[in-house]
């Protein structure tokens, strides 16, 4: 019950804050003289435990040494906001406090030393940011920072202990992963700000600082989704179905739903879903389900619930020999691992993922990007694109199924950013005077991409089979 009234508490402030962001002038509000100077504005406030938020005013302090201001247009809930307003787990309560950690806006001002982000850059606050400069950030093998990393015990700014929130009166508001978001402003650091294309909808890349990121992120990044593979999502809330459509854009055969709420599945089959099981409809444990309809086991498993015995069932639906388990569901009561370690000698993983492994202030901007920007062509029977070489391996896995494109780069540097993600470059020779064929990319995801030079200019030529 309380969860709804804090569910309908935050849609009323959203609503204001787009209704704000469809009414102001952009323009006018990039000319605001705010710098420096604190602002007063509306924020929901969490007071305590399960308390009804609070809609009031408060301040918002200037950002201080490698921090930024940023007004919040549009700002969605997690189920994390809710467990974290319940005060399930008692080491991580701070009241009162500013929830909300999916959002997008535009800076309103920048702190001292901030080179890469200016007054009216439109942004994606992050909850796991990215310096950039620590032993963390310059690994390929981590997307945590060691300053930066989400934290939900963390409640103040890293540059001095302190809030920039404050009531009327003085007293401090207390910050939440990196963002507080249910407020008109906030305060985070540079590195927890992710600059995005000004011609991208902020309406929806609101949902990339959490859900999207991380489901998709688990699916390409962490488990590294085959094409022809099988896979079971355990949740389907929108983590778990960011997971069925990074799932579905890797080519996975089979996609299992399971979700004890039976109106999840319209949603589910149309991101990708194929099966669905409801544990209340089955009369054995649903591992077993799953293993009956699979032949042994899915290859991947993604637990999206934050339930330790649904993760238990979540291993447990794998393959023995090479499943793996992805952990993407937050787990706020002090309950262990349901696993025994001779387990694990069958051949099963089990990882946990932040954000998906994206970094987010490097990578998350090129998901935000429009999928493709259309060029002046000369009309043509095939169609033909252009997009961005950085663009190339996403529009790639994204390329429906029977088609013939044409993708024009303007440099051969693709063909590194290509291998460096398992396409394997089988020939690349000069066949043919008149097509001007440099060779053919096989890739291990059934596509056939051949490599053409037009004009003078690089070119793919795609075709799937």
């Amino acid at each position: 019950m309380f969860a709804s009234q804090l569910t309908r508490k935050i849609r009323t402030f959203t609503r204001s804050l787009t209704s704000i962001s469809r009414h102001s002038n952009i323009r006018r509000f990039i000319t605001m003289e705010t710098n420096g100077e604190v602002i007063t504005c509306k924020a929901a406030v969490a007071r305590g435990p399960g308390e009804p938020l609070v809609v009031e005013e408060i301040k918002v302090d200037p950002p201080k040494k490698m921090e930024v201001r940023m007004k919040i247009l549009y700002s969605s809930i997690c189920h994390t906001d809710i467990d974290i307003w319940k005060g399930t787990n008692e080491a991580q309560r701070a009241f009162p406090r500013i929830l909300g950690h999916e959002a997008a806006g535009i800076i309103e001002s920048v702190g001292e030393g901030v080179t890469d982000l200016k007054k009216g850059d439109h942004v994606i606050p992050i909850f796991n940011g990215e310096c950039g400069n620590c032993v963390y950030c310059k690994s390929e093998k981590t997307n945590l920072c060691e300053t930066l990393r989400v934290n939900p015990m963390k409640s103040v700014m890293v540059n001095d202990g302190k809030c920039r929130f404050s009531t009327m009166d003085g007293k401090p508001i207390y910050h939440f992963l990196n963002t507080s978001t249910f407020s008109e402003y906030t305060v985070i650091d540079a590195g927890c700000a992710a600059k995005i294309d000004p011609d991208a909808s902020l309406k929806k890349m609101s949902l990339l600082s959490c859900c999207i990121s991380t489901g998709v992120g688990a699916a390409w990044n962490c488990a590294n989704v085959q094409a022809g593979s099988t896979v079971a999502i355990f949740g389907l809330g929108a983590l778990g179905l960011a997971v069925a459509e990074g799932s579905r854009v890797r080519g996975a055969s089979t996609i299992i739903g399971v979700d004890i709420n039976s109106e999840k599945f319209i949603k589910g089959k149309k991101m990708g879903v194929t099966d669905f099981i409801n544990p209340k409809d089955v009369g054995t444990p649903v591992h077993e389900k799953i293993r009956e309809m699979t032949g042994g086991g899915v290859d991947y498993s993604f637990e999206c619930a934050g339930n330790v015995d649904v993760l238990r069932e979540s291993f447990l639906s794998t393959h023995d020999g090479w499943g793996s388990t992805v952990l993407l569901g937050i787990h706020p009561n002090p309950r262990m691992l349901p696993l025994h370690p001779m387990e694990l000698f069958d051949g099963r993983k089990i990882i946990g993922t932040v954000f998906g492994d994206f970094k987010g202030k490097s990578q998350l901007p090129h998901l935000a990007q429009p999928v493709h920007q259309r060029a002046p062509q000369k009309k043509c029977r095939r169609r033909r694109c252009t997009f961005r070489i950085d663009l190339v391996r996403d529009i790639l896995l994204r390329l429906p199924v029977k088609s013939l494109l044409r993708f024009k780069c303007v440099s051969k540097s693709w063909l590194s950013l290509i291998s460096n993600h398992k396409f394997a470059i089988t020939h690349l020779n000069k066949t043919s005077k008149r097509s001007r064929r440099y060779g053919v990319i096989e890739s291990k995801h059934c596509h056939r991409i051949s490599v053409y030079s037009l004009d003078g200019m690089d070119h793919l030529v795609i075709f799937l089979q």
